[in-house]
């Protein structure tokens, strides 16, 4: 498999076609990918050639294909193509295609709304949506922070390495544009608090404040720090303080929250497209049918 995915720059001259023998090419002109046209060259191989035969895989289907693919602003190189699928080895992308193709496909994600404060005493809010739940003994979320441009850590991820503090946010449709105020990228002296006129609370057990408009905010402290590659650094957090406001709380006693009341949005595709929560709908989680098997009475085999 590795075979078929070799630069296609060293495959080809200025004319995609010529020094090449055995693969017919196609060029793309009118193949429509999510609404964008696709331009390029591709070559089709079939299954008896020797490239194809190598590579050992029931991946193969049939055919393979591998070329360069234009889709919008995007260039693609070493790209399967098995008639139903594009498939794009991660590896073989730069760092932003393949963040591209992540928060594209990875939708809807909830929004983190993260309060720190650095040593320098200034408090920063920033939104991250590289963000979940990942358990509850002890309770844990994870934020997934990208470092700029140049490789540094912003704020967000300085101050959660230097601190050991967060507060996770969550936003309602009403913060949604103070939320969006705090994405600037403010000097590091400035904070997004005072930028975006974000009101504030304290928090119980951590430094870092609540943002008081907040349906939920839940106070964490650092638990782990992995930093797996140079572009980014994940943050566990364990939750030790969760505050939810009242009026979303249907019954105190057997923890009922008026969920949909809450109002909250996500991120989706694109550079700024969002997603309001009230659209949903129920199914009951089944239990396993022994019939399935062939078991009536539900007997273990």
């Amino acid at each position: 498999m590795r075979r078929l995915h070799r630069d296609i720059a060293q495959q080809h001259s200025s004319s995609p076609v010529s020094r090449r023998q055995g693969p017919s090419v196609h060029h793309l002109s009118t193949l429509s990918t999510a609404g964008q046209k696709a331009s390029g060259h591709i070559e089709r191989w079939p299954r008896e050639h020797p490239e194809v035969a190598s590579c050992g895989s029931n991946a193969c289907f049939g055919e393979a294909t591998v070329g360069q693919i234009t889709v919008g602003s995007l260039s693609f190189e070493r790209i399967w193509w098995d008639g139903w699928a594009m498939k794009f080895v991660m590896a073989d992308l730069p760092p932003r295609q393949r963040y591209k193709l992540l928060v594209s496909t990875v939708t809807p994600r909830p929004i983190a709304w993260v309060t720190t404060r650095g040593t320098n005493g200034v408090v920063n809010a920033a939104p991250y949506s590289f963000f979940n739940a990942m358990g509850d003994d002890p309770p844990l979320l994870v934020l997934g922070l990208l470092k700029d441009a140049s490789g540094t850590n912003k704020d967000t991820a300085t101050n959660i390495i230097e601190t050991g503090e967060f507060v996770v946010n969550l936003v309602s449709e009403n913060d949604a544009e103070a939320m969006n105020q705090s994405c600037v990228d403010a000097p590091r002296d400035v904070s997004e608090i005072d930028y975006a006129g974000i009101a504030t609370t304290p928090a119980e057990r951590v430094v870092p404040p609540l943002i008081a408009t907040a349906p939920v905010s839940f106070e964490c402290i650092r638990r782990e720090l992995l930093e797996i590659g140079p572009r980014q650094v994940i943050a566990v957090g364990e939750i030790v303080v969760t505050h939810i406001r009242n009026e979303f709380i249907t019954d105190p006693d057997k923890l009922h929250i008026d969920t949909a009341a809450m109002l909250l949005i996500g991120r989706m595709h694109g550079a700024g497209t969002y997603l309001r929560n009230s659209n949903t709908f129920t199914m009951k989680r089944p239990t396993f049918d022994p019939a399935w098997r062939g078991d009536p009475m539900g007997e273990k085999r």
